[in-house]
């Protein structure tokens, strides 16, 4: 049986198009985005494109999707359409000079599935129109270079972008200056992005990751002079501010607070930086953690993020921000966050503070 619903829920976080049908327990490896469009990041995509494109690396249950966001969602003509096995289009009205963010699957819609039941990674798609206003051909917009983009192979994990570059510098003679480099990270594996400038360079390059048995290559872009100077000065990350990871400067209640009110209906938490919109780790630690009553989001400047919850009287709370496991706090280059625990408790009935654990506390302070 099949359903088909549509929610509107813009203000609180996200509008939802949403297909829903029943599918069988997952297996194999899950289905991933390997091309968008427009692609991720393009801060000039024509305001008269008509449809957003996005592609899986297998085949796809195609009865089911799951396309998330929040107020800057495009305003969509009819429901998306799948085009062959592994395509999906969504017919869109664009306006010029304007943001726009959805996301493949989100945290409580996962129905991009492939054949066998396995839901796709998550990943968002960010974007901005430019003023359609073009004129002639223009040398500042001509491709001169290309992105190449790869991962490593499991079980090898890189936590830092210096383990990535240095596991492709073992994989090529020439070896990768690092300003040509940088990384981010697509669902949960951190992945790398080298710019080279020119079509044999990226071929060659291309060769020796499809030969290499430590590397996936994941695909390419061709850049304009623009894209290359963003690479270069705006969205790269470096190998020393690869360790920079976003620091939380201010949560609410605070940590270690033994005497919060129970009537607190949200917590929040604040970064150094702005950070991905529609991507969090609010990780759980059994019954200590409070009972969500919505759905987060961020402010505008996307340094703060926000949880609805309910509290009790008398009762100690551990709410994690990322983990070793769970890192989706991140910036949009693709940084997580520093894991931190926000531990606290609510006023007993009398109004006075509760006792935290002290074997919490310790745990905490280790992680903080």
């Amino acid at each position: 049986m099949i359903m088909g619903q549509i929610f509107d829920m813009r203000t609180s976080l996200r509008l939802v198009l949403l297909f829903v049908i029943m599918a069988s327990p997952a297996l194999g490896v899950r289905p991933k985005v390997v091309k968008t469009v427009p692609e991720y990041g393009n801060q000039d995509v024509n305001p008269k494109l008509r449809q957003i494109r996005i592609k899986f690396d297998q085949d796809m249950d195609r009865q089911g999707f799951s396309i998330c966001s929040g107020p800057k969602f495009p305003k969509t003509v009819g429901k998306p359409r799948w085009i062959n096995k592994r395509t999906i289009v969504m017919r869109v009205k664009l306006e010029p000079n304007r943001e726009y963010e959805l996301s493949v699957n989100c945290r409580s819609y996962k129905n991009f599935k492939n054949e066998q039941g396995e839901a796709a990674v998550v990943y968002p798609i960010r974007f901005k129109t430019g003023s359609g206003s073009r004129t002639g051909k223009s040398k500042v917009n001509k491709y001169v270079g290309y992105i190449v983009m790869f991962e490593a192979v499991a079980p090898f994990q890189p936590q830092t972008a210096e383990e990535l570059l240095t596991a492709f510098n073992k994989n090529h003679p020439r070896k990768v200056r690092t300003h040509h480099y940088r990384t981010r990270i697509r669902g949960d594996k951190l992945e790398g992005l080298i710019c080279v400038d020119n079509k044999a360079a990226k071929k060659a390059i291309v060769n020796m990751i499809d030969k290499s048995k430590k590397l996936i290559f994941i695909g390419y872009r061709a850049v304009t002079l623009s894209d290359l100077e963003k690479h270069y000065k705006l969205r790269q990350v470096s190998l020393k501010d690869s360790r920079k990871r976003p620091l939380v400067v201010k949560t609410v209640p605070a940590a270690f607070d033994d005497s919060v009110s129970p009537a607190l209906k949200k917590i929040t938490v604040t970064f150094d930086r702005p950070m991905m919109n529609l991507s969090w780790s609010w990780v759980r630690s059994g019954e200590t953690f409070p009972e969500k009553t919505g759905e987060p989001r961020y402010d505008k400047s996307k340094t703060t993020c926000t949880l609805p919850v309910k509290l009790e009287t008398g009762k100690f709370y551990w709410v994690g921000i990322n983990s070793p496991r769970f890192k989706d706090f991140q910036t949009a280059m693709g940084v997580p966050a520093q894991p931190y625990v926000i531990l606290f408790a609510t006023k007993d009935k009398d109004g006075n503070a509760t006792a935290i654990p002290d074997n919490f506390i310790e745990k905490a302070k280790k992680i903080n």
